[in-house]
């Protein structure tokens, strides 16, 4: 008997960082070029935004979620299905 390990390297990395004045810092490594779709969800699990975004190899951009009510959930798709989920 033999035991085969397959190490499952992730996708894409997602990071979230809060910055000052309720911006959100969203940062995605991918390792290869993916479509993902960015979804954020507010205390109450409404959705507040929704946006698409081609990402070749490293993304980031900034979310001005002032007089948005928090904590927030930043839900992270890519064209395969993969979700990822960062609360702050």
């Amino acid at each position: 008997k033999s035991i085969v390990y397959d190490v499952k390297i992730p996708l894409a990395f997602v990071h979230v960082a809060k910055q000052p004045n309720e911006k959100y810092m969203l940062i995605i490594k991918s390792q290869a070029p993916s479509d993902f779709t960015v979804r954020i969800y507010d205390r109450w699990n409404n959705e507040v935004m929704q946006k698409s975004e081609s990402v070749a190899a490293d993304f980031g951009l900034v979310y001005n979620l002032s007089g948005l009510s928090g904590p927030f959930t930043f839900q992270v798709t890519n064209s395969t299905g993969n979700v990822e989920v960062v609360e702050w």
